[in-house]
């Protein structure tokens, strides 16, 4: 019983990270702190998406508004984590 809910709990912050969206007129940092709580919950259901890949996911989701930002940070790459990102898309 516990697994099925932890299974459904997972499964239900997975559907809301995929289709979380920058929210018009807010901030970019908004968007990466709500991206980075839906991380850290799955992480407490023992649900681990490494660096990478948690990385590559918030910046799929950024508006074209962030284009040149993403290329700058993809030709620039070195291990970052989210919260380094949240301050480097601060200044862009």
């Amino acid at each position: 019983m516990f697994q099925a809910k932890a299974s459904k709990e997972r499964l239900d912050v997975v559907k809301s990270l995929m289709a979380c969206k920058p929210k018009p007129r807010a901030s970019i940092c908004a968007f990466v702190l709500e991206m980075k709580g839906y991380f850290d919950k799955l992480e407490s259901l023992n649900m681990v998406f490494d660096t990478e890949l948690s990385i590559n996911i918030i910046i799929s989701g950024l508006l074209a508004d962030y284009n040149q930002f993403v290329l700058s940070y993809q030709m620039n790459r070195k291990e970052t984590s989210i919260m380094e990102l949240h301050s480097l898309l601060q200044t862009a």
